[in-house]
């Protein structure tokens, strides 16, 4: 061809880096856009060459799974504090004996834990998150209709246990936290003073903790 340029709109040659993208994106995200231009690069060179053959340059690239095995993997980001040991425990300690004792802030705590760790999925944070508002909710008119006396202490001390063990069974289900989803497009671009929207639930307990402390029942009678 006599525009070099011109092979890169070749559907063979769209094709090819289309899938070599994937593959190493797959190992190290970072790296993809790089590798694509320098092997786009190799192809628009072999083009200005006598006796060009796509076919064959193609074939001496090798496969787009066999570029992407040559890379070398993304650094493992290093764990939290959520994501460790200690952070389990203190994210479940919080749950129960913190929401028994501090109350809202203790909530508040374990959610922040529970909703940055990557040992718990999405169903795991979501029963974490609304065992104490559901005990809350359930507690306060069984007290008022039941009259017994610290009624509402004694539930709020003991629902959460259930739930505790489960996550901390949950937390161990394998030894490595769970792999970080895939950011979208939409993800990545969410930037600017925005971004407290990825972490919603901490952002609606915070919300929530003014009107739970306005209906917090008095349990000294």
């Amino acid at each position: 061809m006599s525009d070099t340029t011109e092979i890169l709109r070749d559907r063979r040659v769209r094709a090819y880096l289309t899938e070599v993208h994937r593959e190493v994106s797959g190992v190290n995200a970072s790296a993809a856009d790089g590798i694509m231009r320098e092997i786009a690069d190799h192809i628009r060179d072999a083009a200005s060459e006598p006796g060009f053959d796509l076919d064959t340059v193609l074939s001496e690239l090798g496969g787009p799974a066999v570029i992407a095995a040559a890379v070398e993997p993304a650094p493992s980001p290093k764990p939290s504090f959520a994501d460790s040991d200690a952070g389990v425990v203190v994210a479940l300690v919080l749950l129960t004996v913190g929401t028994y004792t501090l109350q809202v802030l203790g909530w508040m705590l374990a959610m922040l834990l529970l909703w940055t760790s990557r040992r718990w999925n999405a169903t795991d944070r979501i029963v974490g998150t609304l065992t104490w508002p559901a005990v809350f909710l359930i507690a306060v008119p069984l007290q008022g209709a039941l009259g017994i006396s610290h009624f509402f202490a004694l539930i709020t001390a003991i629902a959460p246990i259930p739930v505790a063990i489960w996550l901390l069974i949950r937390a161990y289900r394998g030894s490595r936290p769970l792999p970080e989803p895939p950011r979208t497009t939409l993800e990545s671009g969410r930037t600017g003073g925005w971004p407290w929207l990825d972490r919603w639930p901490a952002d609606i307990a915070v919300l929530l903790a003014p009107v739970l402390v306005r209906f917090e029942p008095d349990t000294a009678s």
